[in-house]
């Protein structure tokens, strides 16, 4: 007999799948977007960003990139709360 996973589990592990799915393509465009604006972004910040998984800050920091002149004006730390 086959043994399958009840109906909430599946349902939770696909949504589980799909947060950290918009979370990697949210961090892959703020990433894309300091290469364009700063061509050589050091690997902490690129490391910094791939720790930031809230949706909502991901945005924010995108927004950050686009409206600022320089990389030291950027908080990349994760904020709690």
């Amino acid at each position: 007999m086959t043994r399958t996973m009840p109906d909430g589990l599946k349902t939770e592990g696909t949504e589980q799948r799909k947060a950290e799915a918009l979370s990697a393509a949210k961090q892959d465009a703020v990433l894309k977007l300091l290469e364009f604006r700063f061509d050589d972004v050091p690997v902490s910040v690129t490391d910094q960003v791939r720790t930031i998984h809230d949706h909502t800050r991901l945005d924010n920091l995108y927004e950050d990139v686009w409206n600022t002149d320089s990389l030291d004006k950027i908080d990349f730390h994760i904020r709690s709360g």
